[in-house]
């Protein structure tokens, strides 16, 4: 059921930002009613992660940079990542996705990550934020590092929700 109720979320959020005309690039969806710590201990749920099966995207090394912007961004923000078995508020997993944009004399590659945190007392996600960025796999791996760290703070930018 539990994936279900992503696919449904993720389907819900690209209809209503297709009809409302919107390009957003970043942004976050979060439960009103969840109240967000100033500091909070977070773990990550492996079995939600998800990346494309590409060998591109191996190459790329998108999982450690993912990871580690992530992180990152969150312990910026007062979120640290919790040592092995200890008590977590959050779980946080993230699906990685591709696609191109066919234009008359090109094709551009993009790149959406998603970020999801869920609330590990009631199973429920309460947190959700995006970023699309274009991709390009000719410049080095630390400028990759550097541009996605830079579209994470952007979704990150009023994290933890007030």
């Amino acid at each position: 059921m539990r994936l279900l109720e992503q696919i449904i979320l993720v389907v819900a959020v690209g209809t209503l930002l297709s009809s409302s005309g919107c390009a957003k690039k970043a942004g976050p969806s979060y439960d009103p009613f969840v109240v967000f710590p100033a500091t909070a201990q977070w773990t990550w749920d492996e079995a939600w992660n998800r990346l494309p099966d590409d060998p591109a995207v191996a190459a790329l090394n998108i999982r450690t940079l993912a990871r580690d912007t992530i992180t990152e961004g969150l312990e910026t923000r007062g979120y640290t990542l919790a040592p092995q078995g200890g008590k977590v508020d959050f779980r946080v997993h993230y699906q990685v996705g591709l696609g191109k944009i066919i234009k008359r004399d090109s094709v551009e590659g993009y790149g959406t990550l998603s970020l999801n945190l869920v609330d590990a007392s009631t199973n429920r996600q309460v947190w959700v934020g995006f970023i699309k960025a274009d991709i390009h796999p000719s410049v080095s791996e630390a400028e990759r590092r550097k541009r996605l760290q830079k579209e994470v703070n952007k979704m990150l930018k009023d994290f933890p929700p007030k």
